[in-house]
């Protein structure tokens, strides 16, 4: 299953999902930087970064896949999986892309499953911290 992951400007965060996701047998990740200028993030996208990288022409955001065709380019009708580039999945199921798989198979009233996002131990070195807690926080109780 194609895994779409929007890189823009972080590299070490990118780099330990990679390490994760080359673990999970259906897992074939596909980096999509969104017009990086980070130096160090573009030389680890040049040189270091393990999956394939697709260059977007503009910085197309977490919309980018779809809006920049690249999930008809690249997974078609598979199933697929997007997700941004700043996420820990040290304590996610190595089976989870298969259960969201055969979620979705099982429930054709869906169009979309995806992973809870703790955050009770958001480092506090994550550049988007405030922007998460903010948003996800609606979803959990107070902290």
């Amino acid at each position: 299953m194609k895994v779409f992951l929007i890189v823009r400007d972080l590299y070490t965060w990118p780099a330990a999902m990679l390490d994760v996701l080359f673990t999970w047998a259906e897992a074939e990740p596909l980096v999509i930087d969104m017009v990086s200028t980070s130096p160090a993030c573009l030389r680890w996208l040049t040189h270091d970064c393990p999956a394939p990288v697709l260059r977007a022409e503009r910085n197309a955001g977490h919309v980018g896949p779809w809006a920049l065709g690249l999930v008809d380019e690249y997974a078609g009708p598979d199933y697929y999986a997007v997700t941004d580039s700043d996420l820990g999945l040290d304590d996610v199921p190595p089976d989870a892309l298969l259960v969201m798989r055969d979620t979705l198979a099982r429930e054709p009233d869906l169009c979309k499953v995806g992973l809870s996002l703790a955050i009770d131990d958001l480092p506090a070195d994550n550049p988007d911290r405030a922007a998460i807690l903010a948003v996800e926080g609606r979803y959990w109780p107070p902290l």
